[in-house]
């Protein structure tokens, strides 16, 4: 990665490859060494030197997502070790990464799914420096501005990129209303990272998308057939009005949104069941202990207290509407009529 990237993003990937566990915790070895050495070497430089002796087809593969040199050195160390005593796998948070088994490649049994994340994952500034940088990247979002140039006052550019007195926090967009606004931003940042793996080779065997993110995964699968740049922009224009018109003018009711993690899901079951349909509804299982609760505004304390004393823990998310509930069904016939428009192939790939 460049100097500039670097300096951008904070942080480089440094890749170590050989052809097997001991040669690889060798290089590690000799370039924990050379940093113990030259500490003032840059970090951009030494991850550029990496990459360029870097073989993706060796059998041991080592990558470190780091933010200085001296981090670098340590995590070398502590990863060489690990390997050397004859680990699997090193997978930590602070972004070190070796697997004995690969997952991908020549005979490899795994495979790769891209996951679109979705508008709550919208943030200002979003691939700022990526779209500068990548024209494949900028081009997502010229496309944006393109498409919605002229339909009301939304204009994705300053939205996205705001000027810098003008900055908002993100939790900010959702309670104000910007549903709409995220959604198609997200789903263009999203375009431009997928543009940005195809530049690099990188195609998934599957994909996935959540809360906005489905419509790129349905894109990327092929089953809007053939979709050049002109049907693109008519997407993400029928897009915006569609969810805009259905937050803003179809008595989408307001909500509290609350993301819930319980260690005995049957007793938070229980208490769930002692409430209306019309005052809680569950919008999401993320897992058996985990789901997303819309509550109705005039409830949200009575809920929320019986479900501690459940055991369960709960989060309120910058949402206050009730997506993906039964609150929502006055909305569906013009989804349904959205995706019958659009939806005109089969999938060239699972999704």
């Amino acid at each position: 990665m460049s100097a500039d990237l670097s300096e951008a993003f904070g942080s480089e990937v440094v890749l170590l490859s050989a052809a097997d566990e001991s040669g690889l915790v060798d290089e590690a070895g000799r370039l924990a060494h050379f940093l113990e050495q030259a500490p003032s070497a840059e970090l951009s430089d030494v991850a550029y030197t990496c990459a360029r002796n870097f073989s993706g087809g060796s059998a041991a593969v080592l990558a470190i997502v780091t933010s200085s040199t001296a981090d670098l050195r340590h995590r070398l160390v502590t990863a060489s070790s690990r390997i050397a005593a004859g680990a699997e796998r090193v997978r930590d948070k602070s972004g070190t990464y070796y697997f004995r088994t690969h997952l991908l490649g020549e005979g490899a049994e795994g495979k790769l799914a891209f996951v679109f994340p979705g508008a709550v994952s919208f943030y200002p500034d979003m691939l700022r420096d990526l779209s500068v940088r990548f024209v494949g990247c900028r081009s997502a979002f010229d496309e944006l501005e393109a498409a919605l140039k002229g339909v009301g006052p939304f204009v994705p550019s300053s939205f996205v990129f705001p000027p810098a007195p003008y900055y908002r926090h993100d939790a900010d967009v959702f309670t104000a209303g910007g549903y709409a606004e995220a959604m198609v931003s997200t789903y263009s940042a999203n375009a431009a990272l997928y543009r940005l793996f195809q530049s690099l080779g990188i195609t998934p065997d599957g994909v996935t998308g959540f809360s906005g993110g489905d419509l790129n995964a349905l894109a990327v699968a092929g089953v809007f057939g053939k979709f050049e740049r002109g049907k693109r922009l008519k997407f993400m224009r029928e897009m915006y009005k569609l969810v805009n018109t259905a937050v803003g003018h179809a008595g989408l009711p307001t909500c509290v949104m609350m993301s819930i993690v319980s260690p005995h899901p049957e007793r938070t079951e229980e208490v769930l069941s002692a409430f209306a349909p019309d005052k809680v509804a569950v919008a999401f299982r993320q897992s058996p202990r985990q789901m997303t609760l819309a509550i109705a505004p005039d409830v949200v304390d009575v809920v929320q207290h019986a479900l501690s004393e459940a055991g369960a823990r709960g989060m309120r998310l910058p949402v206050d509407r009730p997506f993906n509930t039964p609150w929502c069904a006055t909305n569906l016939a013009a989804f349904r009529k959205f995706a019958g428009n659009w939806v005109d192939d089969k999938p060239r790939i699972p999704v």
